[in-house]
């Protein structure tokens, strides 16, 4: 997608510490994003800040070095790539209805059914002909390991 501009509500050069905040960034396309770039000292003091060992669940931030109109629009193009599916995540990240999230399990656990039974059928067709062969490998794997086990103890 092509950006027409990316602009900041809070005047970056207002920031005092550019390795240590965050702000909300306004991308527009034919639609506007808001999404949120804060610096990795950034979260690391706001875990501080709340006595916590992690960053709380919430809203997604874009990482970033330094708050700098140039690194931020750097960060911004990556996440406007293949049609800004990242920027579009993170700016409705909050407004998913977990019913979608569901729905996507449910076809997930649906293809890995798929994959056990394609596996299965496999296994069992190759099983048939090659059972005594893994027999004598596993009898074959205890005999040694046991040896091994011996010098062990």
């Amino acid at each position: 997608m092509v950006i027409k501009s990316i602009s900041f509500p809070t005047y970056l050069e207002d920031i005092t510490d550019i390795e240590n905040s965050n702000i909300d960034v306004f991308v527009e396309f034919e639609d506007t994003y808001t999404v949120v770039v804060a610096t990795s000292k950034n979260i690391e003091s706001l875990m501080d800040k709340e006595k916590m060992n992690y960053f709380e669940p919430g809203y997604p931030f874009i990482i970033v070095k330094k708050l700098t109109k140039e690194i931020i629009t750097e960060a911004i193009e990556a996440y406007a790539s293949d049609d800004a599916y990242w920027l579009k995540l993170y700016h409705f990240a909050g407004k998913i209805n977990k019913t979608i999230f569901n729905k996507l399990q449910a076809e997930h656990t649906e293809y890995l059914e798929e994959l056990d039974e394609l596996d299965n059928s496999s296994f069992n067709s190759s099983f048939s002909s090659n059972i005594s062969q893994n027999l004598t490998l596993v009898i074959l794997f205890d005999r040694n390991f046991l040896k091994i086990s011996k010098y062990w103890s």
